[in-house]
């Protein structure tokens, strides 16, 4: 079987599109076959051909599509009225006139993410007639359920007007019905909208939670876990409703999909839940080094302005016993001497 995924990313994010192609074809049944389709905002060059021809076998075909060949000035100016730049974010929204009219449908996955349960499972999802499935976004859906009338991200999610908000779903993972985006002008609704909705805080996923209002097949939560949510489990214990509190806890437990969908990334920082499985992956790709040596340059960084902080702090806490004459302050500052020690 013939399963068609779609990945969309600018120059920086090339390497991580390699990591999580990788991903798919190493949690894959021996079945199955691939076609990737890789959307850039510029023209790929023999050299980065030849680096992913490396995952090309006789089950595996990578294409490439400069997006600059399929949407107009116009239409990028679109997503400039809300003083957002038109990224690489915004290009699945052209899927249904990048991807040949052939195929009926499409996996769409972020760059951000690896996949760790064998496709097939996804591809197979019953769409119902819908135009796509998605897993809800529980960190969305927490801010609506508390409603918080002083919380920007409540006030402004209550304006999209959905159907069924509960339903607010995350666009890191999508599986989508090109078939019917086609036959109902789904690119024309979306730059529809963009004229008409000024209240869009998370641009493209607003957009496409806006434009399938209602349209839309509920995924297994697990099919796409957000490591981000790790750091708020306890509120959205608290808050969800108990069958998304089971969806939650379940993911968790037997993530098909991990999602590094937070500010950091796992290849700026190890701190990040559940890091470890992408660096498995990265481990085995023609950039490994090269990752490895940006995400050291990062954590030298990191190291550097953690030692100006505690430097900052220490001549602090010196001036405050100089100036009160105060003992209380004698162990703080052996602490942040030992600390200081520790970064030089």
């Amino acid at each position: 079987m013939m399963i068609d995924v779609s990945l969309c990313c600018d120059r920086n994010m090339l390497e991580q599109a390699y990591v999580t192609i990788k991903s798919v074809k190493d949690s894959s049944s021996q079945g199955n076959e691939f076609c990737f389709n890789i959307v850039r905002e510029a023209e790929t060059s023999e050299s980065e051909i030849r680096l992913f021809s490396g995952l090309e076998d006789k089950k595996t075909k990578i294409n490439f599509f400069n997006i600059n060949n399929y949407v107009s000035k116009q239409e990028k100016k679109a997503f400039a009225v809300l003083g957002y730049p038109f990224t690489a974010a915004s290009y699945r929204i052209f899927l249904p006139k990048i991807i040949s009219d052939n195929v009926k449908k499409t996996i769409y996955l972020d760059c951000d993410l690896i996949v760790r349960k064998d496709l097939h499972e996804l591809w197979t999802q019953p769409l119902n007639g819908h135009i796509l499935s998605a897993v809800k976004d529980f960190g969305v859906v927490y801010h609506i359920i508390k409603n918080d009338i002083k919380h920007k991200e409540s006030i402004a999610l209550k304006k999209l007007n959905l159907i069924k908000p509960e339903n607010y779903f995350n666009s890191g993972v999508l599986l989508c019905n090109l078939d019917k985006m086609r036959k109902e002008n789904f690119i024309s609704k979306c730059l529809r909208v963009l004229s008409q909705q000024k209240n869009m805080i998370y641009l493209d996923q607003d957009l496409l939670n806006i434009v399938c209002n209602g349209d839309l097949q509920i995924l297994d939560a697990n099919w796409n876990v957000i490591t981000e949510f790790t750091n708020m489990k306890k509120d959205l214990l608290e808050n969800l409703s108990s069958s998304d509190r089971h969806s939650f806890t379940d993911s968790l437990r037997t993530p098909a999909i991990i999602h590094y969908a937070g500010p950091i990334k796992p290849w700026e920082s190890t701190e990040i839940a559940l890091s470890s499985y992408w660096w498995q992956t990265a481990r085995f790709t023609p950039f490994y080094e090269q990752i490895l040596m940006k995400s050291t340059r990062n954590l030298i960084k990191e190291s550097k302005f953690i030692l100006w902080s505690l430097k900052l702090h220490y001549l602090f806490i010196k001036l405050l016993k100089t100036v009160t004459g105060a003992n209380r302050f004698d162990k703080k500052t052996k602490q942040l001497k030992k600390l200081l020690k520790i970064f030089r």
